[in-house]
């Protein structure tokens, strides 16, 4: 199969020309292989998708390991209705998840059962570890589909409790659990009651924090358009390219692939050369920039609907005013977490696409 650059959903090594992303896997691993709990939280668009099944394909194929992945994207709202419910969902995804891989283990949840609780969840899930020599990771992508229900939180409250007693032969659990979305969903919080006073605790306080670099550097850039250059007969002078890219994107993967596919698929089949040119990249930037797309929707719509986000945005780029870089300022972190800014000493905007979309 003839690969293409690609700008939508997962991306396969034998079907899409990729970045460099070893570097970043093995970040991931290391936090997996110490038993780590933690959610890979980036913008829209930002490679956690494949980076999950990146992660699932390697695991898969350790005798160390055993996998299993799920994706609470489109889940039908009947299953965020009560804890009994989303148990039940969640041992049926696990169910599917581990019977591609071992039939015998997974036999051990048929027929599937009408989960009551949490509770009963939770001694499901340790009977599975009991029956594997192998270490169960529990890989879930789209977590924000679930984040507002509370039947979500309390399945992570369940997590976070199994895993501060995880060396209690009754307590045995997950090896590591990695979620993947946009939200930090250590900062939601789930009501509990001590006494007769409401009070207020985050059910994933045990997460590690992520700090693995998502963005893509030149250096990184580079491999893909070797690949590329090698299979399609394309003179490209890989460094400069690779460095013009990271200049206009900051390393934005969607950006990156966007602009390489352009050049690829709409630039070089008008040209009597099979050359790509710095003059052809600036060419693909305006293009983008008159496009529309869902990563620009989003971006547009993350700022009119955060007026405080909005308003700093102006100020950085309109006014040119300097803002000090503190991540625990709520407008700070709101335009860090939607991929609207990044930190150099001062808050900038995210790269120089945006800037001028903005």
């Amino acid at each position: 199969m003839k690969k293409k650059f690609n700008i939508t959903g997962t991306c396969y090594p034998d079907q899409h020309y990729m970045m460099d992303n070893q570097a970043k896997l093995a970040g991931v691993m290391n936090m997996i292989e110490s038993g780590e709990y933690f959610i890979i939280n980036r913008p829209r668009q930002y490679g956690k998708t494949t980076t999950l099944l990146t992660l699932y394909e390697q695991l898969k194929e350790s005798s160390d390991y055993l996998p299993a992945e799920m994706n609470f994207q489109g889940v039908d709202e009947k299953w965020h209705a009560s804890d009994g419910a989303f148990a039940t969902m969640f041992i049926r995804l696990l169910h599917q998840s581990l019977k591609l891989k071992d039939p015998s283990l997974a036999a051990l949840l048929e027929p599937l059962p009408e989960i009551e609780d949490m509770d009963h969840l939770s001694n499901r899930i340790t009977d599975l570890v009991h029956a594997t020599p192998r270490k169960l990771v529990l890989l879930i992508d789209e977590v924000d589909a679930s984040g507002n229900h509370d039947p979500f939180l309390r399945f992570l409250g369940m997590l976070r409790n199994k895993y501060l007693r995880r060396v209690l032969p009754s307590n045995y659990t997950f090896h590591s659990v990695v979620l993947a979305g946009v939200h930090d969903i250590k900062s939601l919080k789930l009501k509990v009651r001590d006494g007769n006073e409401p009070q207020y605790n985050s059910p994933w306080n045990i997460a590690t924090d992520f700090e693995v670099d998502m963005s893509f550097h030149p250096h990184e850039i580079a491999p893909m358009l070797v690949d590329y250059s090698a299979a399609e007969d394309v003179n490209i002078d890989i460094p400069v390219f690779a460095e013009k890219l990271y200049y206009f994107t900051a390393g934005y993967p969607f950006l990156v692939s966007k602009l390489c596919k352009t050049l690829a698929e709409k630039i070089l089949p008008q040209k009597n050369e099979r050359t790509w040119t710095l003059d052809d990249l600036e060419t693909a930037v305006q293009l983008l920039l008159r496009e529309n797309n869902t990563l620009f929707d989003s971006l547009i719509k993350n700022l009119e609907n955060h007026p405080n986000l909005y308003d700093l945005s102006y100020s950085i780029i309109i006014n040119g005013v300097r803002v000090p870089f503190d991540p625990h300022e709520p407008t700070i972190s709101l335009g860090r977490l939607y991929g609207v800014f990044k930190e150099n000493g001062t808050v900038k905007i995210h790269n120089r696409i945006y800037e001028q979309i903005l």
